[in-house]
């Protein structure tokens, strides 16, 4: 069942930004593993601007694993996340419903929290002059090979 899903991501440090790409079906325990291992990367830095990027991903877990989740993130404060602003690009109703309940406990974080419908939109919200071909070709690399890019 989930032999599909690709995670990874890529700091960007000119531009104080990390990609991070999602696809196939991920359970929140998965990603809080996920977001152990980041955190503990010396490259990783929780105060960058995060763009997440959910291509075909399909979230697998009950609504209360999200209330955790969000306690996770808040337990791990400067370590996993920081005040630094979140931009996620959800592309399928399931990614719909679970950024939406993301956003319901963004007040126990440091960190705004925003929903996008494109890239070119996450750009405009960042104010930061990345080209968006950058961004796509990121993308791409990450979803054929998950993997950490500096």
């Amino acid at each position: 069942m989930y032999n599909n899903l690709k995670v990874g991501y890529a700091v960007l440090h000119e531009y104080k930004v990390v990609i991070e790409v999602c696809s196939g079906c991920l359970t929140l325990e998965y990603y809080k593993e996920f977001k152990k291992k980041q955190g503990n990367d010396k490259n990783f830095n929780p105060n960058y601007d995060l763009i997440g990027l959910c291509k075909e991903l399909v979230l697998d877990g009950l609504v209360s694993e999200v209330a955790d989740y969000a306690q996770f993130m808040a337990d791990n404060v400067n370590k996993i996340t920081a005040d630094r602003k979140v931009y996620v690009l959800a592309e399928t109703a399931n990614n719909h419903i679970y950024t939406k309940l993301f956003e319901k406990y963004q007040f126990m974080l440091p960190q705004e929290y925003h929903v996008c419908k494109s890239i070119e939109e996450i750009i405009k919200e960042i104010g930061r002059d990345i080209p968006v071909s950058l961004i796509k070709e990121i993308a791409t690399e990450l979803y054929k090979n998950p993997q950490y890019i500096y």
